[in-house]
């Protein structure tokens, strides 16, 4: 236990997450002598050692080009059609955006930077704050994370061994879309009663066949993704590859906004993000290994378990605690460390295995958009030109959304279980 408390001790002084997980093993080797130094490094790269994990870079990179491309704005259009309309029109466009752009980029920090880049000027030219158009693409961007394909899925299945990573992404399009309605809820209060504007130019049914035609593609590409993998056609890392050659195609030989310039800077952001990533994972091995070879995350199991025997108050209590940790960690960190061992105490508390791992995966995204820390909040407030403080506030009626989804799965399970049912998923 001693040696989770230096690591939160390092994480406190301003140690980057990966360097912190590298330095307690290291240190305790060097001082010990109770193992050789060489096992570190086997188990760093025992860590990374996954075919699975191929398909991470693949996801970013895809997502990235389906930004470059135009993709995204095609999405944009296609909502504002779709929700431009009502109160708060373009609130509604943030959300919606993300839904359907989750199942291409599948990261909630790179959502929210993506939709943030193209939404956050238009949101504020048209009358709304730059605080809440911060919050509200901060917000929205935790539906990247759940919707599939969904890196934080990915991550989880690695880091809890017997988890299909195809039933986690089939199993994240109810609570997805539950969490895009909640949230486009809160915002048609919220701009009511603010005066937000909306479209008011009428419908017109051949403007929206248009942008609809043009959305087809991404559309396509999300459609193509769960049914093949559902169907045995490839494995999450060949789908992976899929939306790279496909964003290629689309770049390079029929939209034909893609060079050789835009590629090669893409792939030097895609190397970049995934260095970071995988360094967090790398530096997680040694850490967990000596973790659990000194009996912490056993401990740390049985504090879970004694904190009480009502199950609501249990997982209030430990939702408040995934929620802190999302603030203050990175969230590939938190899936690696914390996910086994919040999974394991749920599952011993009697909850239902599939649905704990949706809701340990939510509840350690929200954080990412949660003051005072998030750090998609910090990407859309620097967007926006605005006072991280500001946001905080706009924000919280959007993180509730996903909070209440969480407490309706875990009191009706069956409602996640639904669509992995009809692919054919035993979960």
């Amino acid at each position: 236990m001693s040696l989770f408390l230096i690591f939160l001790v390092l994480i406190a002084a301003g140690i980057p997450i990966a360097i912190a997980m590298g330095m307690v093993p290291f240190g305790y080797v060097i001082i010990s002598g109770d193992f050789p130094i060489t096992m570190l490094s086997y188990k760093m790269f025992d860590a990374i050692d996954n075919f699975c994990l191929i398909a991470v870079p693949l996801f970013i990179l895809g997502g990235n080009l389906i930004t470059q491309i135009g993709m995204t704005q095609k999405l944009v259009a296609f909502s504002n059609e779709l929700v431009g309309r009502i109160t708060g029109g373009l609130s509604h466009v943030n959300v919606v955006v993300s839904t359907l752009f989750g199942g291409l980029n599948g990261s909630a920090v790179g959502d929210a930077a993506a939709v943030g880049s193209i939404l956050i000027k238009p949101m504020r030219e048209a009358g709304f704050s730059k605080a809440y158009s911060a919050a509200v693409t901060a917000a929205s961007g935790t539906i990247s994370g759940i919707i599939p394909p969904s890196v934080p899925f990915i991550i989880f299945a690695t880091a809890v061994p017997h988890m299909s990573i195809g039933a986690l992404f089939v199993g994240g399009i109810v609570p997805g879309v539950m969490v895009c309605l909640l949230q486009c809820l809160a915002g048609y209060f919220i701009s009511k009663h603010r005066h937000y504007p909306k479209i008011t130019e009428p419908f017109h049914f051949s403007s929206f066949w248009k942008v609809s035609l043009e959305a087809v593609p991404a559309l396509i590409l999300v459609g193509i993704i769960i049914f093949g993998l559902r169907g045995g056609v490839f494995t999450p890392t060949e789908a992976g590859s899929i939306i790279v050659i496909y964003a290629l195609l689309f770049g390079f030989v029929i939209y034909r906004t893609l060079n050789l310039k835009s590629f090669f800077s893409i792939l030097r952001e895609t190397a970049v993000t995934t260095g970071v990533i995988f360094l967090v994972i790398g530096s997680a091995g040694p850490f967990m290994w000596l973790l659990t070879r000194m009996g912490a995350t056993q401990t740390l199991t049985q504090s879970l378990l004694s904190l009480t025997s009502n199950p609501v108050l249990w997982w209030v209590l430990v939702a408040i605690f995934l929620l802190i940790a999302g603030m203050v960690m990175d969230t590939v960190a938190n899936l690696l460390i914390l996910s086994p061992i919040v999974f394991l105490a749920a599952k011993n508390m009697g909850f239902d295995p599939f649905v704990s791992s949706i809701a340990i995966v939510i509840l350690l995204i929200v954080g990412t958009s949660s003051p005072p820390v998030g750090i998609s909040l910090f990407v859309t407030c620097a967007i926006a030109e605005e006072r991280i403080e500001k946001a905080s506030l706009d924000v919280i009626p959007f993180l509730v959304g996903p909070i209440i989804v969480v407490a309706i799965l875990l009191c009706f399970p069956e409602l996640a279980k639904i669509v992995p049912r009809l692919f054919g998923f035993m979960v």
